[in-house]
């Protein structure tokens, strides 16, 4: 973050040192320039009055647009139009429109509009609107994204094309599909849930991103031996049973208030509180469920589920630490034991 704060600040001193010359525009058209670190450069002082179909800076160059392929050692800067190609080694800046592919080696700032791929190795910054494909670490749109953006941070004003990183951010973005592990979207899909299944018998959910797609992130709880403690056994006897597990899923509309979702979980589990272990000990749940509105923040689900158990876990007298009830596969190989099976689960969501 601090590499991405200096670069921010140098691009806005260079923008400002630069801004009183926006004023005359860059008409006259050349064949091409180059410069070794401005004003040190075939157009001297006047490169930023020319655009330039090829352009090389050595170091750096300032001149007045791009209209097929820039290549800076360091850096480019240009006051209007680019199109085609631009490279740098470190940073492009374009204070109006860019179409076309750019790449830096740290980032890239674009004033304008950006229609094309932009590549780099830390920061994409678009202040308007972005049409096509944005990859960095951090990928930043004040306007509308319309497009994709590929980052471990996706940024946009307003969203109406696909985020896939570690963090998604839309201030608006209702029609966005965001794909990562925390997809913050302000309309979108935010839901608590709690519910029952048939292995893990107490559930609780909580779903952030738009409808049709978001993140799920799940903690359970169950007993190896439900009927014992039901039927007053003594529950310090009991294996008890705790997982979390994170997964994805979407939901259709099926008219008013009612909703079809299908979801993917994968759960570790914990047995009787060994948080330690290094066995491995998933379960992975696929359910279909119906969601009955009942007004508009309420609604309870219901449906089957398909349910892979894969553990090295054991018990002395079974391979493994969930309460399978059925299955219609199941073997063990070597230590690893492989369990599938049909269940069901039914709950209640709250959407905020």
């Amino acid at each position: 973050m601090k590499k991405t704060k200096r670069f921010l600040l140098c691009s806005m001193a260079i923008i400002l040192t630069t801004a009183a010359l926006g004023a005359e525009s860059a008409e006259q058209s050349r064949a091409g320039q180059i410069t070794f670190f401005y004003p040190m450069g075939s157009a001297g002082v006047d490169s930023m009055k020319y655009s330039n179909a090829f352009s090389l800076n050595l170091v750096y160059g300032m001149n007045g647009g791009v209209d097929a392929f820039e290549l800076g050692g360091v850096g480019n800067f240009n006051l209007h139009d680019v199109r085609g190609i631009q490279i740098a080694g470190v940073s492009n800046i374009n204070m109006d429109e860019t179409k076309g592919m750019q790449f830096a080696g740290v980032s890239n700032t674009n004033m304008g509009d950006s229609t094309g791929l932009i590549w780099s190795g830390t920061l994409n910054s678009v202040f308007g609107d972005s049409r096509g494909i944005m990859i960095s670490n951090i990928n930043v749109t004040t306007g509308e994204m319309r497009g994709l953006q590929i980052g471990t941070l996706n940024y946009a004003a307003k969203s109406k094309g696909v985020q896939l990183g570690v963090v998604n951010v839309a201030a608006e973005g209702s029609e966005s599909l965001p794909i990562g592990i925390l997809s913050i979207v302000k309309g979108g899909y935010f839901a608590l849930e709690t519910s029952a299944g048939d292995t893990l018998y107490a559930n609780m959910s909580y779903k952030m991103g738009v409808e049709r797609f978001y993140t799920i992130f799940r903690i359970s709880g169950s007993v190896m031996d439900y009927e014992a403690l039901y039927n007053g056994g003594n529950y310090e006897d009991q294996d008890y049973l705790l997982s979390y597990g994170m997964g994805w899923g979407g939901m259709v509309s099926m008219g008013g208030n009612n909703r079809l979702a299908l979801e993917g979980v994968c759960h570790s589990i914990v047995h009787d509180f060994d948080w330690e272990s290094e066995s491995v000990n998933l379960l992975a749940k696929l359910d279909m469920n119906y969601h009955l509105g009942m007004g508009e923040h309420f609604s309870l689900f219901f449906g089957p589920s398909f349910n892979v158990y894969v553990t090295e876990e054991s018990l002395p007298e079974q391979v493994g630490t969930l309460p399978v009830p059925y299955t219609f596969f199941d073997e063990t190989y070597e230590t690893v034991r492989v369990a599938m099976w049909a269940g069901a689960n039914a709950g209640l969501t709250v959407r905020f």
